[in-house]
């Protein structure tokens, strides 16, 4: 159960490329839970990537949800697993998904993740985030440290600074405390990040979607 007086933080984890890292993310949190006082009795929201619902990635989407399943202190942890159906080695989202991810970035008071949409999804719930720059990252096309990488994407996404950047587990959770304490010091710079991704569908997303289909 979540307890709706404390603050709550929102791992939204990442696909399996960063399998390891995401298991080690969540065992931090709980670790900073208990050690650190600026953040014991949080919240801790976890998100499981869509990208795990895929055929696939079975074996690690079990591996993780064992994982997940026997933390050792799951006081005030939510898990949500996503609505998605797999097809083939990807996936589609079902009638619940847009709801349930509305509902996770509305009731939380920071995110933290690894860069990708998830951070213009938070902008746009004007929801702080740390963004996470370390850790290997391992698919069928790359196997690179993130930290030695500046992809053109990560690039424009940093560009506003509605985020900052955390290059070592250690610094997690002066970061999010940080965040916590002034959720407003990165506001502007959040609605510029929005302004940048999604300004020009601005009003005409639905036509701007079936534009793309």
């Amino acid at each position: 159960a979540i307890d709706p007086a404390a603050k709550t933080v929102y791992a939204a984890l990442t696909g399996p490329a960063w399998h390891e890292n995401n298991k080690r993310l969540v065992d931090i949190l709980l670790r900073l839970r208990r050690d650190m006082p600026e953040l014991r009795g949080i919240n801790l929201l976890v998100r499981v990537h869509p990208n795990y619902l895929s055929k696939v990635f079975s074996a690690k989407f079990q591996d993780l949800m064992e994982h997940l399943q026997n933390l050792p202190d799951a006081a005030n942890v939510h898990i949500d697993v996503p609505d998605v159906k797999s097809i083939d080695n990807t996936f589609v989202v079902g009638e619940r998904y847009d709801s349930e991810l509305r509902a996770l970035l509305s009731h939380s008071d920071v995110m933290v993740s690894i860069p990708s949409s998830q951070m213009i999804e938070a902008a746009i719930f004007d929801l702080p985030y740390v963004e996470l720059n370390y850790g290997r990252w391992k698919n069928e096309v790359l196997d690179v440290e993130f930290g030695d990488r500046e992809l053109e994407h990560f690039v424009r996404l940093r560009r506003p600074g509605a985020g900052p950047l955390c290059s070592r587990a250690e610094d997690i959770g002066p970061l999010l405390v940080g965040e916590l304490a002034h959720p407003e010091r990165r506001r502007a710079a959040r609605a510029v990040l929005v302004e940048q991704e999604v300004g020009a569908n601005k009003g005409r997303a639905t036509e701007a979607t079936a534009e793309r289909i």
